[in-house]
Order: C-alpha cells, then sequence, then structure tokens
C-alpha cells in the first residue's frame, strides 16, 4: 500500500483549490518548495501526475480529478473523527461515517496505466 501522509494529502487538496502553488503555500504557511515537495513525494507514493504543469497555473489531470475527489471524502471522515473525539463524554455520540464502495476503490486501475493504487489496496487490478 503507498504511503500516504495526511499533510501530502491537505497540501493537494490546497493546491488544488487554489490552482496554484504559491497561493496554496500563503494558504498553508509553507514556503513555494515545500509545497511542491509535498505534491511531488504524494505523485511519486501513488506512482502518477495529479497536475498538469503546461500552462499557467496548477491544474489536475484525470487521476488528479479522481484523487480529489476521494480525498475531499477523507478530509471530511477525519473532521468526523476530530468531532468525535472531542464530544462531551457524558452523552453518547453516534454519527454515521460513510464508505466507499469496494467497486469504486479501483478507479485508478479504470484508467491508462500500471494501477498501482488498485492492485496495492485490493490485490487485483
Amino acid at each position: 500500500m503507498p504511503n500516504l501522509k495526511l499533510e501530502h494529502l491537505k497540501t493537494f487538496l490546497t493546491v488544488a483549490r487554489f490552482k496554484s502553488v504559491n497561493r496554496a503555500a500563503e494558504a498553508l504557511s509553507l514556503t513555494q518548495p515545500a509545497v511542491t515537495s509535498r505534491v511531488r513525494s504524494l505523485e511519486n507514493s501513488i506512482g502518477t501526475a495529479l497536475f498538469d504543469r503546461s500552462g499557467a497555473g496548477m491544474h489536475l489531470t484525470k487521476r488528479g480529478d479522481i484523487l480529489l475527489q476521494y480525498a475531499e471524502q477523507f478530509q471530511h471522515l477525519s473532521e468526523l473523527v476530530v468531532d468525535a473525539s472531542g464530544a462531551n463524554r457524558n452523552h453518547q455520540f453516534h454519527r454515521h461515517i460513510p464508505t466507499i464502495p469496494v467497486e469504486q476503490q479501483c478507479t485508478f486501475g479504470d484508467l491508462p496505466g500500471d494501477g498501482a493504487l488498485c492492485r496495492s489496496h485490493t490485490g487485483r487490478r
């Protein structure tokens, strides 16, 4: 399974939203080289380019767009975990946490390329 770091996903989300490394760096209180390094590390971890760097700004590739959807879901889930951990201990805390159906977990494998993310997660391509 790829070694994904939370700060790399957060950085990816911020760059995707701003479509700019410089504005993402400012929003995250990081340097531009630090943001670039995190994005490249994430791309290396999953084995695919997430942004098209050929024009002005940062535009998502097809795989980057797919990861964006999962990263947004993951961010939402992590917020739920934080909410749950801060819940009043005198009251029960129940919340439905959505899951990603298995058939949707192999989206990268459906695209041209090696499908490494799908194989490493499910053991199949």
